[in-house]
């Protein structure tokens, strides 16, 4: 008799056109679908097409929330709640677009406070805030896309740890392209951010590589006088004032080029 293993998770879908598990054009199928999984975790899909947010979307723990880029999860002018928060641990989020619209006074697309999450080839559209919130340890985010054309930023990592963002295209008009606060053991490599900088506030043990900054702003990277033991490599910087200010303890600087 072969090995048996763990059944496999249920999985349910989300359409507009009446073909899936859960049906509609706002926030409710989504949540009705999470929540149906919230005792197991799952897979939840969702097909393609516009989602009008009005209230934040809450993900359960064990859960893989997923679409295409044609899988529009959009707050409403109205709204000004986080699109989507979670509410455990280990939690997948792959092929989303997350937006607002401009005229919204929204908060983060993101807000996430727990540990060991997945976020790929996702797309970022406007917020006023930050495109993605991350508070917790054992997060990857990699390969994701965020531009915002009104004033918010780009990810905010608070007591962020022991986690990796890689492989992102950034462009906000916002200073904080990525801003990392009171945060250890980071590794932020193979990143473009246009215009927002790469701030650091109490950040240490952090490997920062691979990275093209065109800050319009006070710096490309700005490392605060209470960062220790960071190391930066291979970074290309230009800005208007400091290209690179740098004022940590203990760290090293290898190979950074001013263009």
């Amino acid at each position: 008799m072969g090995m048996t293993g763990r059944p496999p998770l249920p999985t349910v879908t989300v359409a507009q056109d009446g073909s899936g598990d859960y049906n509609g054009t706002t926030e409710k199928p989504i949540q009705d679908a999470l929540d149906s999984l919230s005792a197991t975790g799952g897979w939840v899909h969702i097909k393609p097409g516009t989602y009008n947010i009005s209230s934040t979307i809450t993900v359960p723990a064990y859960t893989k929330l997923t679409g295409t880029l044609n899988t529009n999860l959009k707050l409403t002018e109205d709204a000004n709640v986080n699109l989507l928060e979670d509410s455990g641990n280990f939690i997948e989020i792959e092929g989303l677009f997350f937006n607002s619209f401009p005229q919204s006074s929204s908060s983060d697309l993101l807000h996430l406070t727990h540990n060991y999450h997945t976020i790929t080839r996702c797309y970022f559209g406007d917020s006023h805030d930050f495109a993605i919130y991350l508070d917790g340890s054992a997060y990857r985010i990699t390969n994701n896309y965020i531009t915002s054309t009104i004033d918010g930023g780009g990810i905010k990592g608070y007591t962020l740890t022991d986690s990796v963002i890689s492989s992102l295209i950034l462009y906000t008009h916002d200073a904080n392209g990525i801003f990392l606060e009171d945060s250890h053991r980071c590794f932020l490599t193979n990143a473009n951010l246009t215009i927002g900088t790469l701030n650091l506030d109490n950040v240490d043990k952090s490997l920062f590589s691979n990275l093209n900054i065109a800050g319009a702003f006070s710096s490309a990277i700005d490392e605060d006088s209470n960062c220790s033991d960071n190391i930066f490599m291979g970074c290309i910087g230009s800005s208007a004032v400091t290209v690179f200010n740098m004022n940590g303890s203990d760290s090293i600087y290898l190979a950074l080029k001013e263009v």
